[in-house]
C-alpha cells in the first residue's frame, strides 16, 4: 500500500467512528426514547429495558455507517485541502481520481462490514427484541398475537389452515390452536385442537420429515371428517394425519413489518409464502421485495457516499467540522426522500422492486463521476 493510500485511509477512519457515534446517539434519541420513557413510567422493568435497548443497537449502528462514511469523506478531504495537502498530491502528480482510490476502498469496506454485521449480528439480534417488546405490548395492554396463516407442501399446494389466539415468539409457542387440513381437492379433511404448541427443534420445519418439532400441550384431539373419529393425543404430533405447522421464523415473519429481524435468506423465504397465499396484497409483497434488495443496496450506499463525500469536501479554504455535517446531513435527506420515492413506485407495481432499491445507488454513482471529472479538471 503507498503513502497516498495510508494517508486518506487514516484520515478517514476517525471520522467515521465519529459518525458512527453522533448518528447513532440522534437516531435512538429521535426513534425510540418517547417509546423507552414510556416503558419505564408504564413500570416494565430496567432489565427488560436493557435487554431491549441493547437488542435495538446494532440495527440503529448498522444504519449510521453509510452516513458516517459521508461525514468521514466531507471532514477529512475538507482537512486535506485546507491544509493544502490535496495541492501538494497533485503537484506530485497524483490525479483526482487516483486520489480517490482509496476513498472507494475505505467505502467498499465498510460496506462489507454493513452487510456482515447486517446478516450475522442485527437479524439475530433485532428477532430478540421483537420477542421482548411483544412480551412489553402484552403486559402493557393485555393484548395477543393472533395468528393465521396457511400451511403449504414444497411445491406450493394448501395442505392446512393454522390459526392460533396467541404466539409467544421468546418461547416458542402457540396457544388454542387450531389446524385444519385439506385434501387433494381442497376440501377440510380434518381438524386438530390443542391447548398449545411448543417449538423444540432447529431452524428449518419440512413437510415430509417423520417427526415433528411441535410437541402438544395435554388435551389436544384431533378429528378426521372422512373417517369421522375423534381421537385425544398426547404430546407427539401426529405428522401421519396433519401437515407440519411452520417453524416459529416463519410465523414471525409472515406478521412482521420489521424486515431488520430477518436475513437474506429468510426475508426471501417469507416473500413465497405470501406468494403462495391468494389473499395477500400484492403491494405488500412488493414492499418485501424492495426490503429484500435493500439489504444489498443499502450497504452499496458506503461506497457511494464515500465518492461522493470526498470531492465534495477538496475546497480552496479549510472548512470546519460543522459545515461538513450539515452538508452531510443535506445530501442523506436527499438520498432518503430518493429512496422513499422510489419505495412508494415499488410498492404502487409501477417500477420493479430491484430497480427501485438500486436506483438511488446508479444515481448516486453517476454524481460521484461527474464529481470526481470536475475537481480533476479544476
Amino acid at each position: 500500500m503507498k503513502r497516498i493510500d495510508r494517508l486518506i485511509l487514516g484520515e478517514m477512519l476517525g471520522p467515521w467512528v465519529f459518525g458512527v457515534a453522533i448518528f447513532t446517539v440522534i437516531i435512538m434519541a429521535g426513534t425510540y426514547l418517547f417509546q423507552l420513557t414510556n416503558y419505564i413510567v408504564s413500570g416494565i422493568t430496567p432489565g427488560a429495558i436493557f435487554s431491549y435497548t441493547g437488542l435495538l443497537l446494532p440495527g440503529i449502528m448498522v444504519k449510521t455507517f453509510a452516513m458516517a462514511v459521508l461525514l468521514s469523506s466531507l471532514l477529512s478531504f475538507g482537512r486535506l485541502s485546507g491544509d493544502s495537502e490535496i495541492v501538494a498530491l497533485k503537484a506530485a502528480g497524483a490525479s483526482v481520481p487516483r486520489i480517490m482510490v482509496p476513498v472507494g476502498l475505505f467505502g467498499l469496506l465498510i460496506g462489507i462490514l454493513y452487510f456482515a454485521t447486517d446478516e450475522l449480528i442485527v437479524a439475530p439480534a433485532a428477532h430478540k427484541a421483537e420477542a421482548i417488546k411483544d412480551d412489553i405490548q402484552k403486559h402493557l395492554t393485555g393484548s395477543t398475537n393472533r395468528i393465521q396463516m396457511p400451511i403449504t407442501d414444497q411445491d406450493g399446494h394448501l395442505r392446512a389452515s393454522l390459526m392460533a389466539r396467541d404466539f409467544d415468539i421468546s418461547g416458542a409457542h402457540l396457544y388454542d390452536v387450531v389446524v385444519e387440513s385439506y385434501d387433494k381437492g381442497g376440501k377440510p379433511s380434518g381438524l386438530l385442537w390443542a391447548p398449545g404448541m411448543k417449538y423444540t427443534g432447529g431452524s428449518v420445519s419440512d413437510l415430509s420429515k417423520s417427526t415433528s418439532d411441535w410437541i402438544l400441550d395435554p388435551g389436544a384431539v384431533i378429528f378426521t371428517l372422512d373417517q369421522k373419529v375423534s381421537m385425544h393425543l398426547g404430546s407427539t404430533y401426529p405428522v401421519n394425519q396433519m401437515p407440519t405447522p411452520p417453524n416459529p421464523t416463519d410465523l414471525l415473519a409472515a406478521q412482521l413489518n420489521n424486515l431488520d429481524a430477518l436475513d437474506m435468506g429468510e426475508t426471501r423465504k417469507a416473500i413465497r409464502k405470501l406468494q403462495e397465499d391468494p389473499k395477500v396484497n400484492r403491494g405488500k409483497i412488493a414492499n418485501l421485495w424492495y426490503g429484500y434488495y435493500n439489504k444489498v443496496s443499502l450497504p452499496l450506499a458506503t461506497l457511494v457516499f464515500a465518492l461522493v463525500g470526498a470531492p465534495l469536501g477538496i475546497r480552496n479554504t479549510r472548512t470546519g467540522t460543522a459545515s461538513g455535517f450539515a452538508l452531510s446531513v443535506v445530501i442523506i435527506f436527499a438520498y432518503m426522500m430518493l429512496s422513499n420515492w422510489m419505495s412508494i413506485y415499488s410498492t404502487g407495481q409501477r417500477i420493479p422492486p430491484y430497480a427501485a432499491s438500486f436506483a438511488p445507488i446508479a444515481i448516486g454513482l453517476i454524481c460521484a463521476v461527474v464529481l470526481i471529472y470536475r475537481r480533476n479538471q479544476s
